[in-house]
């Protein structure tokens, strides 16, 4: 499976969401036609209630077993910015935060979350 996640920081800090019981990085698996730039927009807008953005640059590709289905997820990371206010958790997310390596132990993270994090925090993104 692959999904397009993105990755916004502020202030050395990067911006999660939380689904069910898991803080993972916005975004989504691509549908058919759509560009990866195309899946991070639409994902975002629907998880962030209509949160605009503008797609950056790509970071890695990180690879880990979802938590639910144990299937391997492709994730690949796209730094971006936003276009106006960040919005309000839509319907399938349960809140947002801004993480970095003092609160990460208060996260149930997935997987790929864990390594993007390690990540960013060894490439000095985020402190």
């Amino acid at each position: 499976m692959i999904g397009v996640h993105g990755i916004l920081i502020k202030d050395k800090k990067t911006l999660m969401v939380k689904k069910g019981p898991y803080s993972i990085f916005p975004g989504g698996k691509i549908e058919v036609g759509e560009s990866d730039e195309e899946c991070l927009v639409r994902e975002i807008k629907e998880e962030l209630s209509g949160t605009e953005i503008e797609v950056k640059n790509y970071y890695k590709t990180f690879y880990g077993l979802t938590p639910n289905t144990k299937v391997m997820l492709e994730s690949k990371k796209y730094f971006y910015t936003l276009k106006g206010k960040l919005g309000k958790p839509s319907a399938e997310i349960n809140g947002k935060m801004f993480v970095n390596s003092k609160n990460i132990k208060d996260l149930n993270l997935t997987e790929v979350s864990k390594k993007t994090l390690d990540s960013l925090i060894k490439d000095n993104l985020i402190d």
